[in-house]
């Protein structure tokens, strides 16, 4: 059985060889910036440059270490170049992606004062529905989390943390935001990979661009829009009923420790956008996914997919929707365990800079294999039961933990770790 100090030993090269492949992207002051900083956060758990510094153990102060970092980290444009670093060093990994799932979140900082970027955003926390939304400042967090099709592979692929004061596309519409993000996204993927939205995707101004990039989507809808079904345009809640309800699909989810089972009522017709004018139909063909649950109303789904049939298209719709709660888990687990909430770079590139720096972080977090992941865990004792069949869906929680566990004494080492060599590993979220 390999011990704790083996477990660290091989965590530490892993680290180093996941991140050599972003030496030629960046200049050498820049690579140990990251390296360092991405080090420190694994080991602290923590965004803070002070508490980053103290697990370095440097031989110069702590304060002179956090000044070293805190000089990089404000470097103008340092995010748009880790953004397009992990993109292009996972490429490969995008390929085993069926779906692409967004959605966006906030960062509240309620007292601050002196952090520049700061606007007004929903605070998802206070806010019971959109009739009475709480507003607060703070900065807006966008991500992009794909998924394989059967769900069991994971891989952070956009995140940016901006205000929306400063931000270029902001400042025309939240949309041009949304479409030049999907855009910049599009370069690595292909079109038949399934972008996945909640209802705040629910508008003309985002489905039509989708519809002229021929971007395969899942769209849930509010149900208060008109739709071409047969050549003859109707409201969506007149539609939805010709729609018979003849398939079934099963939801198993975990609710205080113990598995429920969710059935739903499924059916799909075949519907068209319409045009800008409104008396027109889109000639691209579209699915209306239907759902009812028993005892609760229905859901409506608008898909482009690249199907015919119907009942694939259901299921395409069903998995890919159900697949929403890891980016909401990718949410929760980024503010729980690196203390998000907690950031207080008084400069906008910072804030910029630190998302992007969580972005690869969480990219080499699920690059890790099984095997590894699970001696880990045993070896760090976070398996409750110290069972491997212990380890939990979303598994990042304890991984992070073990991660800290395994390189807490840990000091750098450039000069020897940077030639080691690359070895093909398999991914646990490719």
């Amino acid at each position: 059985m390999i011990n704790i100090k083996q477990t660290t030993s091989k965590t530490q090269t892993k680290f180093y060889q996941y991140f050599y492949k972003y030496k030629e992207y960046l200049q050498l002051p820049e690579y140990k910036f990251i390296l360092d900083v991405a080090s420190g956060m694994l080991k602290s758990k923590h965004i803070h440059l002070a508490k980053i510094a103290r697990t370095l153990f440097e031989k110069i102060t702590p304060k002179k270490t956090e000044e070293r970092l805190s000089y990089h980290l404000g470097k103008e444009g340092l995010y748009k170049k880790l953004q397009e670093m992990h993109l292009q060093t996972t490429k490969h990994r995008i390929n085993h992606c069926q779906y692409l799932v967004f959605d966006g979140s906030d960062i509240i900082k309620e007292e601050a004062e002196k952090m520049e970027g700061l606007s007004l955003v929903r605070d998802g926390s206070k806010s019971v529905n959109k009739n009475t939304a709480v507003l607060n400042n703070g900065y807006h967090w966008d991500n992009i989390i794909g998924v394989s099709s059967d769900g069991s592979e994971m891989l952070p692929l956009y995140s940016e943390i901006y205000g929306t004061k400063q931000d270029p596309d902001y400042k025309v519409s939240e949309n041009r935001k949304i479409i030049n993000i999907v855009r910049q996204l599009n370069k690595f993927t292909n079109p038949d990979q399934i972008l996945v939205i909640d209802r705040g995707g629910d508008r003309r101004t985002l489905i039509n661009p989708f519809l002229k990039m021929k971007q395969s989507f899942i769209i849930r809808q509010m149900g208060t829009r008109d739709l071409f079904y047969n050549d003859q345009r109707m409201p969506l809640k007149k539609i939805y009923r010709k729609a018979k309800l003849d398939g079934e699909f099963i939801v198993k989810r975990n609710h205080h420790n113990r598995k429920v089972k969710h059935t739903y009522k499924v059916g799909a017709i075949r519907v068209q956008f319409p045009t800008s004018c409104l008396n027109y139909p889109i000639e691209t063909p579209l699915w209306l996914v239907v759902t009812k649950e028993d005892g609760r109303g229905y859901s409506w789904f608008l898909c482009n997919l690249p199907t015919e049939n119907k009942f694939e298209a259901i299921k395409l719709a069903m998995k890919g929707y159900q697949y929403r709660w890891k980016v909401e888990e990718f949410h929760r687990q980024i503010k729980q365990d690196y203390k998000l909430e907690d950031i207080r770079f008084q400069r906008y590139e910072a804030i910029k800079n630190i998302g992007s720096i969580i972005l690869i972080v969480m990219g080499f977090l699920s690059s890790l294999q099984d095997a590894f992941v699970y001696l880990l865990l045993f070896n760090t004792r976070l398996l409750e039961t110290n069972k491997f069949n212990d380890l939990p869906n979303y598994t990042f929680y304890r991984l992070t933990e073990g991660i800290k566990i395994a390189l807490a004494s840990t000091r750098k080492h450039y000069k020897q770790k940077l030639k080691i060599p690359l070895q093909p590993t398999l991914n646990l979220f490719p």
